[in-house]
């Protein structure tokens, strides 16, 4: 057992000890955590403005082509919203297409040519019909995500583009309303729910 002075002696020992060793205490360690924090801000503002500079210089260069007379919203509005939708799950709706319509037969094509049909025709009454189950497939796999999309809402609509899953974000987060937003996620997932039975159902008798 230590007595009183050498206790103090052995924590004081111990705490030079930590503010030595301690990575976060350590000022080598400190300065060299700022420069990291800050090179890191200063190549994200760098990227920003060269991501700007960029823009600009494609719209200036589409504007001296007289091609457009005023620069084209591209953000905060319901059309970049659509466009941010359709690129994020576009491959959500083509996967299903290109399986469907890769096990089809080419001889049923050629077999609609010697009838005398058109692309168009061969397209609408031939190809469509054949290819249902991968349309459905795509639109519930694209409708189910965008009925629940609340960032890509925020980030390229600024707010203003209000949808579903931002109905049900800001009741959780902002509005501090969390009995609402239950409510409003659980009709959305009925809701869901109801449609995909039906589809089954339907497609279901089409095949008996």
């Amino acid at each position: 057992m230590f007595d009183e002075p050498n206790r103090r002696l052995a924590d004081h020992d111990a705490t030079c000890w930590c503010d030595r060793f301690h990575p976060l205490r350590h000022p080598d360690v400190r300065s060299e955590r700022r420069v990291t924090l800050g090179t890191g801000a200063d190549l994200a503002e760098h990227h920003i403005a060269g991501v700007q500079s960029d823009t600009q210089r494609n719209l200036h260069t589409v504007s001296s082509l007289h091609l457009i007379r005023e620069p084209l919203p591209l953000l905060f509005n319901e059309g970049a919203v659509i466009l941010g939708l359709v690129y994020g799950y576009l491959p959500f709706m083509v996967l299903p297409l290109y399986a469907t319509l890769e096990k089809l037969d080419p001889a049923l094509f050629d077999a609609a040519q010697d009838l005398g049909a058109t692309p168009w025709v061969t397209f609408w009454r031939v190809i469509v019909p054949l290819s249902r189950s991968g349309i459905v497939s795509g639109v519930f796999l694209v409708f189910i995500p965008c009925l629940g999309a609340y960032l890509t809402p925020d980030l390229l609509g600024g707010g203003r583009s209000l949808m579903v899953g931002n109905l049900v974000q800001n009741q959780f987060t902002t509005a501090r309303d969390w009995p609402f937003g239950s409510a409003v996620s659980l009709l959305l997932m009925l809701l869901v729910l109801l449609l995909l039975l039906r589809v089954i159902r339907r497609q279901g008798e089409e095949l008996l």
